[in-house]
């Protein structure tokens, strides 16, 4: 009988070799299915902020809340019987982690928002004029206050009203709110000079957790997922150019 030889050095180093491969193939494999999986969670949890508001609206005249209270993730609505803890949960992104906010040259001044860096967000402006920069209007005790109303939205399935941020998301239509410093050395202008008139330059809608995106929930109700990239990139005229910042 021939007796049977034993492995190689060679063959050995080959099988290791290849069981390697397969090994990170298959954690590279799990890693991203489960980032899929916390997006996808977190366009759930986004969509149901949409409905909310859908509902609102039918209890409201169509009108959208401000963006100091009522039913949007900055300020707990009092009447819905949310505990604090429920109500955190709610707005929490799933892939959100702690760290100091980016796209800011003074972190610190940020330190109420360190606590975590991706949450559902509404988007607000001041809408003083007859052109619409955001779905909530940002109410000041300085003059009345009128809602926005969802009919002067002609295509709700693109008008943007909740997306992942830090905090609340300043609309970069308005004028002294528009991105004009490139941060993050990518030929994209993604930062606001002042945030709040303190002198600090801060985009709150730039959480990146979600592989370069970030998700929107439209006025329809339905939600979206969309590079950073497309969200900001600009016009000429440095307005934006992405259709979910229409508001027409």
């Amino acid at each position: 009988m021939k007796k049977q030889g034993a492995f190689t050095l060679i063959e050995l180093l080959v099988t290791i070799s290849v069981i390697a491969i397969l090994g990170s193939l298959l954690l590279s494999g799990l890693s991203n299915a489960m980032k899929l999986a916390k997006r996808v969670r977190c366009q759930s949890q986004m969509k149901q902020w949409g409905i909310g508001t859908l509902l609102y609206l039918d209890d409201w005249d169509n009108q959208l809340p401000d963006a100091m209270g009522r039913i949007t993730p900055n300020v707990i609505d009092l009447r819905s019987g949310y505990p604090n803890a429920t109500y955190q949960k709610l707005k929490l992104c799933p892939s959100a982690r702690k760290g100091a906010p980016p796209f800011s040259n003074k972190p610190e001044r940020f330190e109420e928002l360190s606590a975590l860096n991706c949450q559902i967000a509404e988007i607000y402006g001041e809408n003083l004029s007859k052109e619409i920069t955001a779905p909530f209007t940002l109410s000041s005790k300085k003059r009345d206050f009128v809602p926005v109303k969802a009919d002067r939205f002609r295509r709700p399935s693109e008008a943007m009203i909740y997306m992942d941020g830090f905090t609340s998301v300043a609309s970069p239509r308005e004028h002294r709110w528009r991105f004009v410093r490139d941060m993050d050395s990518d030929s994209i202008a993604d930062t606001s000079l002042n945030h709040f008139n303190i002198g600090v330059p801060f985009n709150s809608a730039r959480p990146t957790v979600h592989n370069g995106g970030a998700n929107a929930a439209l006025l329809d109700g339905h939600v979206e997922w969309e590079t950073y990239k497309k969200l900001w990139h600009l016009n000429p005229d440095r307005t934006l150019s992405h259709r979910f910042w229409g508001y027409k």
